[in-house]
């Protein structure tokens, strides 16, 4: 499960697919970002800006998910993913908060043995991003969402802060 379909959460959901997930799960409360995860191998693509009781398989009240990456940087994500996770599973933070701490749901993490990492600014993982970009073994141009170029820069950045029009914008030199 990944919270969060920005380009983050799109790029661990190609990993995770690149590494043999079977299926991925990824959730956020806006339609584009899903929209995006979906074309490029979310098997679900949940929007929870209504409720988040739609994250949880039917039938198992004890969790749905080995593993659970919560890059939305939102604090309700984070209990959600933790309860969400199955026993023995695994969760990882690699979203930001700003000027926020989270309460961990320490009784959940501890009759579930849960195993909490977390992942801050990508120092071993950049050299690993450069070759699967080198090999082609990972597509990043479904998530870049326009190209301007320079002079168009200030055009660029306000587009940029509406995630409804925007992924993720690139500008050329």
């Amino acid at each position: 499960m990944i919270s969060g379909a920005g380009p983050i959460g799109c790029l661990i959901l190609m990993v995770a697919r690149l590494g043999g997930a079977n299926t991925v799960t990824i959730t956020d409360i806006k339609k584009e970002p899903l929209r995006v995860a979906e074309n490029i191998g979310a098997t679900r693509a949940l929007d929870i800006s209504q409720s988040v009781d739609k994250i949880a398989l039917k039938g198992d009240p004890r969790g749905s998910f080995d593993v659970a990456f919560e890059a939305s940087g939102n604090a309700d994500a984070v209990i959600q993913a933790i309860k969400n996770l199955k026993s023995g599973g695994t969760f990882v933070q690699v979203g930001t908060f700003q000027n926020t701490n989270v309460s961990i749901p320490s009784d959940v993490v501890m009759t579930k043995e849960l195993t909490l990492k977390s992942s801050f600014r990508f120092d071993k993982e950049f050299s690993w991003a450069a070759e699967y970009l080198a090999a082609k073994r990972i597509d990043v141009a479904p998530l870049l969402s326009h190209v301007f170029p320079m002079d168009e820069a200030n055009k660029a950045f306000q587009i940029a802060q509406d995630r409804t029009k925007a992924m993720k914008i690139h500008l050329a030199f």
